[in-house]
């Protein structure tokens, strides 16, 4: 018997997940953990995890389940990779490059005129 045809294999699968999957699934609400109705960054405690995982799997068949965590974990990949793109381009280097082109093409354009005159 393979483990993911079991419910309780699936279960075990579906725990051992990082909890941002589970935060970005759009079935579910993170508010549904959330007492003060705030976005949080603490990692859900095993109980709430038991919640989603056993909605997930009563709700869905194991194709659905499948492309709902798929779904979640690209949410969350598309989510870094924009945070990614932030930092750099707030970076020192970055900061330090835009400036030495901004100043160049001025110094390029005076130089222009300059040679122009």
């Amino acid at each position: 018997m393979n483990i993911d045809s079991s419910p309780a294999g699936r279960r075990l699968l579906a725990q051992s997940v990082n909890d941002n999957v589970y935060k970005n699934i759009e079935k579910f609400s993170v508010l549904l953990f959330d007492e003060d109705k705030k976005f949080k960054k603490f990692a859900l405690t095993d109980e709430e995890k038991s919640v989603v995982v056993d909605q997930l799997i009563e709700e869905n068949d194991i194709k659905e389940q499948v492309e709902d965590l798929h779904k979640a974990i690209d949410r969350v990949l598309i989510t870094h990779r924009n945070s990614k793109l932030f930092f750099f381009l707030m970076s020192g280097p970055f900061c330090i490059l835009l400036l030495a082109l901004k100043y160049s093409l001025k110094l390029t354009v005076l130089y222009f005129f300059y040679k122009k005159a």
